[in-house]
């Protein structure tokens, strides 16, 4: 199923979620193939989120913005903080944590 994250405010009525969406603290927010109606989008605005994956037509790949690649690196990195907050002590490195954002960073969009 192909997706595309996009900001919330261009979130057509009616899409429908890829991937689930977790909270910072890993608390499920809404399944992956929740439908997005008016009110779960204000409710999502409410609690911050600025971007979702929302799955595209097959037919039509452009029925979703393309995401500016400095906008995807940003929120690859903070997802990636989240993922993994357990394991980050002040003032330590988690070489786990370098090898997989950096293999995220270089796949392509």
């Amino acid at each position: 199923m192909p997706t595309a994250y996009v900001a919330i405010d261009a979130v057509p009525e009616d899409a429908m979620l890829a991937l689930s969406l977790m909270d910072d603290d890993g608390n499920l927010l809404l399944p992956a193939g929740s439908p997005l109606s008016s009110a779960t989008l204000r409710g999502l605005r409410r609690r911050g989120v600025e971007m979702i994956a929302v799955v595209v037509s097959e037919a039509d790949p452009t029925s979703a913005p393309a995401e500016d690649l400095g906008v995807r690196m940003d929120r690859l990195a903070k997802h990636m903080r989240v993922l993994f907050r357990h394991s980050q002590a002040e003032g330590q490195v988690n070489p786990l944590f370098h090898i997989v954002l950096n293999y995220r960073q270089s796949e392509s969009p």
